[in-house]
C-alpha cells in the first residue's frame, strides 16, 4: 500500500525520531491520502539504545526491500536533522529531498534568540515572522516580505 502511494502525487512521507527513556524510537510514517482526513500511518519502527547508522541502515534496507519504489522516490523526507538519519537517507533514498522539521527549526530559533538576549515578546515576533515567511510560495514575494520584516 505504501509503495503504491509513493507513485501518486500524495503528500510526502515523514520521518521522525523521538527519545523514550533510555531508548530512542525512530518511526517512519506516511500520509494515507485514500482516506478523507489523510491520516499519518506508521510504516515501521526502530527502537535502539545508541545512535548508530548501522541500525538505521538495516531498517532502511528492509523498508526498501518491501517497498522498492521507496529507493527512487522523489517525495521529501522530513527529519530533525539527526546526522545518522540524514546519512542513512542519503545512502538509501537516492532521489528523496531532505527537509528539516519546522518544529525543530522553531525550537532552535527560540533557543538561539534567547541565548542572544531576546526577551519572550521579541522571540514571539521573530517566530511569527518566520512562520509567515515559510508559507510564502513565490521567491520574489518572500524577498519583499523578508525585507519589510527586516525594516521593522
Amino acid at each position: 500500500e505504501f509503495d503504491r502511494l509513493l507513485l501518486t502525487d500524495s503528500p510526502s512521507p515523514q520521518l521522525m525520531s523521538y527519545k523514550l527513556g533510555d531508548f530512542y524510537l525512530f518511526i517512519l510514517t506516511f500520509r494515507h491520502i485514500l482516506f478523507t482526513q489523510s491520516p499519518v500511518i506508521p510504516l515501521c519502527f526502530l527502537i535502539h539504545d545508541r545512535k548508530f547508522q548501522s541500525s538505521h541502515d538495516e531498517l532502511f534496507k528492509m523498508c526498501c526491500k518491501f517497498s522498492p519504489t521507496l529507493i527512487k522516490t522523489t517525495k521529501p523526507i522530513v527529519t530533525d536533522e539527526e546526522q545518522v538519519i540524514v546519512n542513512t537517507i542519503k545512502s538509501h533514498l537516492l532521489s528523496a529531498p531532505h527537509l528539516r522539521c519546522w518544529n525543530h527549526v522553531f525550537r532552535d530559533a527560540r533557543r538561539w534568540l534567547s541565548s542572544h538576549g531576546a526577551d519572550s515578546q521579541e522571540i514571539a515576533i521573530y517566530i511569527s515572522d518566520m512562520k509567515s515567511l515559510f508559507h510564502i510560495p513565490i521567491a520574489t514575494d518572500y524577498t519583499v516580505s523578508l525585507n519589510n520584516m527586516a525594516c521593522k
